[in-house]
């Protein structure tokens, strides 16, 4: 009778820690999901940000490109009327 007592009071204690074990897997999965979505929702934005800015600096190269070829317009229509007068 005493070892079955042993036994049951052994098992009492492995159940205890067990249920703590549990316990604190769990809040390390919550803490772990929290993580995540935090860090989800920083890559989501910084992807938009990204985003953005490739729009931002395609606009940048096409108006610089636009530029360029009137100031070259303008060049020639300068160089040509001084030809023209010289």
């Amino acid at each position: 009778m005493a070892a079955a007592e042993r036994r049951n009071a052994q098992a009492d204690d492995a159940l205890s820690q067990r249920q703590a074990d549990l316990t604190a897997a769990r809040r390390r999965h919550h803490e772990a999901l929290r993580n995540l979505h935090g860090a989800e929702r920083d890559l989501n934005t910084a992807e938009r940000a990204y985003d953005h800015g490739k729009t931002a600096s395609r606009d940048a190269a096409e108006m610089l490109t636009e530029v360029n070829k009137r100031l070259s317009g303008l060049a020639r229509k300068f160089v040509g009327g001084h030809a023209a007068r010289g």
